[in-house]
């Protein structure tokens, strides 16, 4: 099967959709650190909630389309693809009394099982990665405002941390990257030779990998390449 490039503008439906669950998410439950009350997971073939107070979960199917509310075994199932916008709305409305403030629309089969090949093998890579971390470190979350997944690593001192994650792109970047972001950023960090991408020092501070430079690769490798990244990067607190 032709497997299309996803891009920012093609995934912007299925985000914005995900921001609404992710907020109705930040709403059932406590807050956690470093806000990972506000994001989502991605898990098999669909981005979800995760189980909420033991009882309720949100998924949206990335095969069918279909949004599934889970609530201590009573279900109701929403067609994103075909259902009636005000339906959707309505839908949301009705059971959890939230307001739309984000333009919602259709989804399109064809670009969920695109994002579905994207998001599924970037996950893994990274959960493979994280796996390999010692110390303290984050979930692997989908965050619902930029649709980036990243796993952020502390070194225990003061604010001091390193987010590895990969995007599908935003507005002014359209393609899908791998990033490594130390936090705070020192200068001297960009002296170090890197294997393959570059330093970035835009909107955000790091290593910056397109994906097409990886995404051949299986996701044992990738990992690797994630790890030999982050050692470099680490060196960021000992310049």
């Amino acid at each position: 099967m032709h497997r299309n490039v996803i891009s920012y503008n093609k995934i912007i439906p299925l985000r914005n959709i995900c921001r609404v669950i992710a907020k109705i998410k930040s709403q059932q439950i406590e807050s956690l650190p470093h806000f990972g009350h506000e994001a989502l997971f991605f898990h098999n073939n669909a981005v979800t909630t995760g189980l909420m107070n033991n009882t309720r979960e949100l998924k949206i199917d990335l095969f069918s389309g279909l949004l599934l509310s889970y609530n201590n075994e009573d279900t109701i199932q929403i067609d994103l693809i075909s259902k009636n916008i005000q339906d959707i709305n309505d839908f949301f409305t009705n059971n959890f009394g939230l307001s739309i403030s984000q333009e919602i629309t259709n989804l399109d089969s064809q670009e969920l099982q695109n994002y579905y090949y994207f998001v599924s093998k970037a996950n893994l890579s990274l959960e493979i990665f994280r796996m390999g971390l010692t110390g303290k470190f984050t979930l692997v979350h989908l965050w619902p405002h930029g649709f980036d997944l990243s796993v952020e690593w502390f070194t225990g001192f003061e604010d001091q941390q390193i987010g590895i994650g990969i995007s599908p792109g935003e507005e002014n970047i359209s393609l899908p990257y791998l990033y490594i972001n130390p936090y705070p950023f020192n200068q001297k960090i960009k002296d170090e030779k890197l294997p393959l991408g570059e330093w970035h020092d835009k909107s955000w501070k790091g290593i910056k990998v397109e994906w097409n430079e990886i995404s051949s690769k299986n996701e044992k490798e990738i990992a690797s390449v994630i790890s030999r990244l982050f050692k470099i990067t680490c060196k960021n607190f000992t310049k």
